[in-house]
This record gives structure tokens, C-alpha cells and sequence, in this order.
């Protein structure tokens, strides 16, 4: 997940004794003018040694776009598949003020598993990883090409079943 606090995390699915592994996942990305839009969603599947009480899968996502307020666009980086950060129409003393960007992005991280009511015991098998959700918005200014100074305020809400079934 994409917040932690002093490297606890937020959710956490614990050990699982896993025996494969599977990750699936689709992204997209597109500009239109200085508009600019990104979204990424993720399955992952767990194969368990021996499970007789399922397998669990976990999902996630995130979109996230901005505004280029001055105008400018990302220029798409064909080596990294990637879109780059603005490059400044006016850099910093150079006559202008560099560029800024308004963004926003929205994510969620799903990491339960037939976990059961809030307060009961999960089912066996079950997962309580619990299930975290940030909404951010953020005011980005580039000064000068290669350098952003990025200001943000993420709102995270986490919820977690309470503790019950943990899977050995």
C-alpha cells in the first residue's frame, strides 16, 4: 500500500504460506492538451500449499489527473513508456515563473479475503488485511526543467476488521 506510518503499514495481510503467486494489472494514461489522466488497477492471486479453504485474491486501483495551469504539456518519454514531468514554458529567472500543475488521485487497496462481519471471527481460510482508501490533491510547481517541488494533501481512511483468524 502507498502510506505507511514509520514503516508500519497501514494494512497488511500478514504471512500467507503461499506456494504461486499470480498478478494481473491494466494501465492507462492519456494527455489532451495540458490535461492529463492516469489509472492503473491491480488483481492479485494467491495459491496456498495445500489450502482446503480457498485462495485468496486481493484487488487494487488508482486514478489519478492533473491540470497544467500554465499551460505547458508532459512530454511522453518513448524509452521509459512514460510521460515525463512539464518542462517550463517561462523557468524561473529566466523571465517567468515555471510551471504549475493541479492534480488530483483517488486509490484503493482491498486486502480482505473472506474476512468475516466486523467483530467476528473470520472465516477459516479468511484474510484481515483490511481495505485502505486515499484521496489526495496536490499543487506541483516546476520552477525550472528538473525540478518540481510537489505539495500534498492525501486523506487516508483505513478499515479493518478486528482481529481474528490469522492464516499460519
Amino acid at each position: 500500500p502507498e502510506i505507511d506510518v514509520d514503516d508500519t503499514p497501514l494494512i497488511d495481510t500478514g504471512d500467507i504460506d503461499a506456494r504461486h503467486t499470480t498478478v494481473l494489472g491494466a494501465e492507462f494514461a492519456a494527455q489532451h492538451k495540458n490535461l492529463y489522466l492516469q489509472a492503473e488497477g491491480f488483481w492479485f492471486g494467491v495459491q496456498r500449499h495445500g489450502a482446503v479453504s480457498g485462495d485468496p485474491n486481493f484487488t487494487g486501483f488508482y486514478i489519478q489527473g492533473s491540470w497544467i495551469l500554465t499551460g505547458e504539456r508532459r512530454r511522453f518519454d518513448r524509452s521509459r513508456r512514460a510521460f515525463a514531468f512539464p518542462k517550463p514554458n517561462a523557468p524561473l529567472g529566466e523571465g517567468g515563473l515555471g510551471a504549475w500543475e493541479l492534480g488530483f488521485r483517488y486509490s484503493v487497496m482491498d486486502l480482505n479475503y473472506r474476512a468475516g462481519a466486523p467483530g467476528e471471527v473470520a472465516d477459516a481460510g479468511g484474510v484481515r488485511g483490511g481495505r485502505q482508501e486515499i484521496l489526495g490533491a496536490a499543487l506541483l510547481w516546476y520552477p525550472r526543467p528538473r525540478v518540481r517541488l510537489p505539495s500534498a494533501r492525501p486523506q487516508v481512511s483505513r478499515r479493518r476488521p478486528s482481529e481474528g483468524y490469522s492464516p499460519p
